[in-house]
This record gives structure tokens, C-alpha cells and sequence, in this order.
């Protein structure tokens, strides 16, 4: 059945006129005709629910289901999709479920906002089933960035020093990435000479997104689908000319200026680099939260191009780059062989964590010099390829599981390897068809090794059959 039919058998419990009869209130009315009985099948389970599965209590809520009927409350709203997701009552929808419930009944509170709808989820909170009390301190942290604290004070169901201690994220355990196992995995497939992927192609997998498309365009609006990410880490061209580069370089590296490098220009004039930082840095500020955190990997030889983009966008920044200090020092034609790389770290309250919405997950002692090997040129798949422990620290520092990193220039793909590792979702932008497939066949191979299953596989809205692209 299609989503219009669907919405058709929607019927409302109440009959407003028949209420109108009694002389209620306003207020009353329009709640009482919020009631509406759905097909199950116009449902969909919010994956943001933050209350742990008890078998014990599953099997007593389907035998109260069973015995008395769904005479206790599911509520819901409705999705730009058209479906409607289940603000309150997961459990007892999959209850309803195990005894093959046809329609459910629940209230319809519209097309309210997400942070409305994880408010009014934990407002309404029942004890039947345990918290899991991480998932809830990551709502309530986030309801604060977009409600008052003394707001949520007054009908959230929780005593003030729980509540503090959600509200103060400087007191939250931290752990230094550097303890973490982060896999680093070891894929050296070549891009391909003719990829499946076609500039505008949108894939989603196991909660992540990658577009191949223009990371200074409209583009962007697309990957994000409506959504704001809470961070940025990215790796922009770094405007070096590679056919110069490998005039003198050995047979052991790769000439990365003949086959991988015909979509981007690494040519560009200073003034029109400039305004290509310009304008990708626009394009994420406009498509994250208001207090997420950039870092941006950068040449020393553009740097004061790139704080001007920065300022121009009104973005503060740290004037002291992050280093990623490797082990030895690429080959160049410098008397000072480089081993470090710079990355800007800026955004509205991450360099002191000044103001109500500062976020930081990190350690209290983080360091802006971080040793991560460097893999071998000839082992790389892309000209500046980074070690995955690198986007896991930033990762780590600045966001919170099940939140969303912005990765607008895909590369290798070793943020979005990160981002899955620490239980992100990670919205890939590459302009390169040959590097798309190049990220999602790293991606399906590093799942095969670490026995992670691979759901809701789709392009362009389309189910896709990933082996298709080849081992």
C-alpha cells in the first residue's frame, strides 16, 4: 500500500463537533482531537529512543496488550516523508506488533521539531522501562542548545543535581582518544579508471551519507537532507600543483596529477583559492549547529587565506594550528624537510569554551601536537590521505555519539572510517566519481573484516547492491 493510501485510513477518534457540544474549552478540544487511530504500517520507530530493551518487561507489556487492548498512549509526529515517527512508545508498538495489530491508536502532536519531540518524549517519561543513561544525558545536552535551561528545569521529571550534571558537560568522563583502539585499516586499492558513481549520486549506509558533488555549491544542501551536523572535519585541495610535484619523484610513489586529479582544479589563482575556502566554509557553517566545531586541514602556503575565509564567515578560530607530527617527513625540495601538517581548529565557543552552548568531549589536557604515522605514498589511494587516528581525536574531542560529522572533501574516506568507529554518522561531500567509489569500497571492505553488517544500502533513494562494485 502507498504512503497516500496510508494516509487516507488515518481516522480521528473524535468528532470536533460532537466536543463542540459540551461547550469544552479550546484548549481541551484541540487536544482531544490530536487522537487519531494509523495504520501500522504508516509507523516508524525513532532511533534516537533512549530507553534500553528489557526482555522481562517486553513479554509483560505484550501480555497487559494482550489482556486489556492499547488502552495506554503512543505519541507521534509527523515526518517531512509523510511517515509518522513514534515520539512515546517504542516498546509498546513492538508490542503491538508480536500480537499483529493492524492499526494503533495515538496522538498526533503535528509536524513538531525534533528537539520538540525528544522534550516532549522525556517529559512524558514512564518507568516501566530503565533509561539508558547515557543516551539520555546526550538528549538532554542537546535539548539545551535550543531551549533554556530553566525551561527544561520545569518539566523535565529529573531532580536538579541529575540535571546539573547533564547540563555541565566540562564534568562528563573523559577519555583521551590516544587510549581508544582505533583501527586503522590497511585498503590500498587504486581509485577506478571508469567508477559507477555519476556527479549528483546520494548513497546511504548504516546511518551515513556520501554525495559525489561541488562542496561550494547547493550541493551541499542536498548531502544534508534537512538535517545540521554538529561538526566539521574536512580536508580541502590544498591548491598544489601535482604535475610539478612529480617531475622527480621515484617509481615507488604514485603520479597522482595524471589519473586522479582531472576533477578539481590544483591549479587555482590565489584570489579565486580564496574564494573557494570562501564558499565551502559558508556552505558548512549554514548546514551545522550554531556552536559545532571546524577543523580544517590546510597548506602553511594558504593559511592567511584561510583565516580570511574564516573571518569572513564570522567564524572565531584558534590562531595556533593543531600539528600532525609524523614519524618521517615527505619528500620535497625544501632545505626543512615538513613533518608536520597543519589543521585550524575554530568555531563559536570551542577555542575557551566560553558560552552557554561551548561543547567538549575531550580531555581537559588535550595537546595541538599530535604523532600519528604516515603511510608510505605508494600505499595511499589518495594524494593527501590522512591516518584514520587523526579524524577519530577530532571526532572524539568535539562530538557525542550519534551525531553527525560533516566531511566535505570524502578523500580516502578516513573520516567516515573514523566517524563509524566511534558511533557517528558521517555526511560525506567528493567531487570525483573515482574517489566515491573509492570511499564505499574501503567502507565495505572494512566492515567485512570487523564482522559489521551493512543495512539500508541505497543510492539515490534506491535500494543498491553494493557488491556490484566490485571487490
Amino acid at each position: 500500500m502507498n504512503l497516500n493510501e496510508l494516509n487516507k485510513r488515518i481516522i480521528p477518534l473524535l468528532n470536533s463537533n460532537d466536543i463542540n457540544q459540551q461547550n469544552m474549552p479550546a484548549e481541551e478540544l484541540n487536544n482531544f482531537i490530536n487522537y487519531k487511530i494509523f495504520p501500522r504500517e504508516i509507523l516508524i520507530k525513532a532511533d534516537w529512543n533512549y530507553k534500553e530493551e528489557d526482555e522481562f518487561t517486553s513479554k509483560q507489556l505484550v501480555n497487559n496488550l494482550k489482556k486489556n487492548g492499547q488502552i495506554e498512549n503512543i505519541h507521534v509526529r509527523k515526518l517531512k516523508t509523510g511517515y509518522y515517527e513514534v515520539v512515546n512508545g517504542n516498546h509498546r508498538l513492538d508490542a503491538c506488533d508480536v500480537l499483529g495489530k493492524e492499526f494503533i491508536i495515538a496522538y498526533d502532536h503535528g509536524n513538531i521539531s525534533l528537539a520538540q519531540a525528544q522534550l516532549i518524549a522525556i517529559e512524558t517519561n514512564e518507568t516501566k522501562f530503565k533509561a539508558n543513561q547515557e543516551k539520555l544525558t546526550l538528549l538532554i545536552q542537546n535539548l539545551k542548545i535550543e531551549i533554556p535551561e530553566e525551561d527544561l528545569k520545569l518539566t523535565l521529571p529529573y531532580d536538579e543535581d541529575f540535571l546539573k550534571t547533564c547540563f555541565d558537560f566540562s564534568n562528563a568522563e573523559t577519555i583521551s582518544i590516544e587510549n581508544r583502539d582505533i583501527i586503522e585499516d590497511d585498503y590500498d586499492e587504486s581509485p577506478p579508471e571508469k567508477p559507477q558513481t555519476v556527479p549528483g549520486d546520494i548513497y546511504e549506509f548504516n546511518g551515513h551519507r556520501l554525495m559525489c558533488g561541488d562542496s561550494t555549491s547547493s550541493d551541499v544542501d542536498r548531502l544534508m537532507n534537512g538535517v545540521k551536523a554538529h561538526m566539521l572535519h574536512t580536508d580541502p585541495p590544498y591548491n598544489v600543483k601535482y604535475a610539478e610535484l612529480n617531475v622527480k619523484r621515484s617509481d615507488t610513489g604514485k603520479d597522482w596529477s595524471e589519473l586522479y586529479c582531472t576533477d578539481w582544479n590544483d591549479d587555482m589563482s590565489d584570489a579565486d583559492y580564496k574564494a573557494f575556502l570562501i564558499n565551502f566554509i559558508k556552505n558548512a557553517k549554514k548546514n551545522m549547529i550554531d556552536w559545532a566545531h571546524y577543523y580544517i586541514w590546510h597548506a602553511t602556503t594558504y593559511y592567511r587565506e584561510l583565516l580570511e575565509a574564516m573571518e569572513k564567515n564570522a567564524i572565531p578560530y584558534d590562531k595556533v594550528p593543531i600539528q600532525w607530527v609524523k614519524q618521517v617527513a615527505p619528500l620535497s625540495w625544501v632545505r626543512y624537510k615538513r613533518r608536520n601538517e597543519p589543521c585550524l581548529f575554530g568555531g563559536k565557543g570551542a577555542v575557551n569554551g566560553n558560552g552557554e552552548g561551548a561543547r567538549w568531549f575531550g580531555p581537559n589536557n588535550e595537546v595541538t601536537i599530535w604523532n600519528y604515522d604516515r603511510e608510505h605514498n605508494g600505499k595511499y589511494i589518495h594524494p593527501t590521505q590522512k591516518p584514520v587516528g587523526l579524524p577519530a581525536r577530532a571526532i572524539s574531542n568535539s562530538s557525542q555519539p550519534g551525531e553527525i560529522v560533516l566531511e566535505l572533501f570524502g578523500g580516502s574516506g578516513s573520516t567516515l572510517i573514523a566517524a563509524d568507529q566511534l558511533k557517528r554518522k558521517c555526511y560525506v561531500m567528493e567531487l570525483s566519481p573515482a574517489f566515491c567509489d573509492a570511499i564505499l569500497k574501503r567502507y565495505i571492505k572494512y566492515c567485512s573484516e570487523n564482522n559489521i553488517e551493512i543495512q539500508f544500502f541505497k543510492k539515490n533513494d534506491k535500494d543498491f547492491d553494493y557488491n556490484s562494485l566490485g571487490g
